[in-house]
């Protein structure tokens, strides 16, 4: 990780930690589960963690591949670099998840149909209906497609901004008026990429003085969307035709935010808080298993009865700790010593941390 940028990466520790709160809650509210409510107030919000990513993968593609655009030699690292950091260690879940649900752990909810399964491998939409075995790798989905867009842009060079353009039209022509409502290539999630895009030029213009007004800013549109979000209890209810506006403020917030808070590393010393680095280091494999492992706490918890012994809201919590820490030794034990094994056999090199 670039050290200049620690504190985006403290962040994508905690954001990832707040979807892991967040899935405890809704997983909590299923029937098979109890269908309890608990910290609803503070919970209900965790899918921002998820705005976060995005933006931060904009701004730090951007950030390490901007210089890149235009040449051609510079395609092939790039397309090595982006498949290790995403698709070994996520087919290495996936399979574990898959052979799981085989052998009958859990409530898997997916199609067995073998296009299905490739798609969900492949993290492209091939399947009319795909049902992700990994409900999480919906985001993934997204973040493979902006990578395209990126390797195109090296290729291609600055040609295709028109083309990019048109697609940005297009998505938020689509977000207006909800033409194909279920589409993934023009998904209004997407366009937090480009916030993201925007966020790091923001940042390469601004002063550092000016970063702390833009900060609160953005603080106070967060706040500002808290208020607009009351009825909004998990994340589907986002992009209910009512709500949809809220993603305008999201993206301009984050945006700002990341391009802010990475400014403010100029005058702030946050190598203060490198050990919560640690989060976002595992932050990949804590996204990918830990609704796995929330899933499979409270079969166990079922199993052995275990329910009368704590209240709610302490095994809430113990979930949520236990959640996240297995996600943490998943990085340890598997997401390294992969990312080593492959860099390894990959001529340009070291894992990279950030996405």
């Amino acid at each position: 990780m670039n050290n200049k940028f620690i504190s985006l990466q403290i962040l994508r520790g905690l954001s990832a930690l707040y979807v892991v709160f967040y899935h405890v809650y809704i997983i909590y509210m299923q029937p098979e589960y109890g269908s309890k409510t608990l910290y609803q107030d503070i919970a209900k919000h965790g899918f921002l963690g998820v705005c976060f990513f995005f933006v931060l993968s904009g701004f730090i593609i951007c950030s390490a591949h901007l210089k890149d655009i235009g040449i051609k030699e510079k395609l092939i690292p790039y397309v090595k670099k982006r498949f290790i950091r995403v698709y070994p260690i996520y087919w290495f879940y996936l399979t574990a998840f898959i052979v799981a649900a085989s052998l009958g752990f859990g409530y898997p909810d997916f199609s067995w149909n073998p296009i299905n399964i490739t798609s969900s491998y492949l993290l492209l939409p091939l399947a009319p209906d795909l049902t992700l075995p990994l409900k999480v790798a919906w985001t993934l989905l997204h973040e493979v497609m902006f990578y395209a867009a990126f390797a195109t842009a090296i290729y291609f060079g600055r040609k295709v901004i028109w083309l990019a353009s048109i697609w940005v039209l297009c998505i938020i022509f689509n977000f207006l008026f909800n033409i194909i409502p279920e589409s993934t290539f023009f998904s209004v999630w997407n366009l937090y990429f480009i916030g993201g895009i925007f966020s790091y030029f923001l940042f390469s213009k601004i002063e550092s003085k000016t970063s702390i007004t833009l900060f609160v800013v953005s603080i106070i549109m967060l706040i500002f969307y808290t208020f607009l979000s009351e009825d909004i209890s998990r994340i589907r209810y986002l992009s209910d035709e009512k709500n949809a506006h809220l993603h305008v403020l999201l993206i301009i917030a984050f945006s700002l935010f990341v391009s802010s808070i990475s400014k403010m590393e100029t005058f702030i010393n946050f190598n203060r808080l490198k050990l919560l680095s640690i989060f976002g280091d595992a932050s990949y494999s804590i996204y990918l298993v830990h609704s796995a492992a929330i899933s499979l706490i409270l079969i166990l918890i079922k199993k052995f009865k275990l329910t009368n012994i704590f209240s709610d809201q302490l095994m809430f919590i113990i979930i949520f700790l236990t959640a996240s820490l297995v996600g943490v030794l998943c990085h340890y034990a598997v997401e390294r010593p992969f990312l080593s094994f492959f860099n390894n056999r990959s001529k340009g090199g070291k894992a990279a941390h950030l996405k």
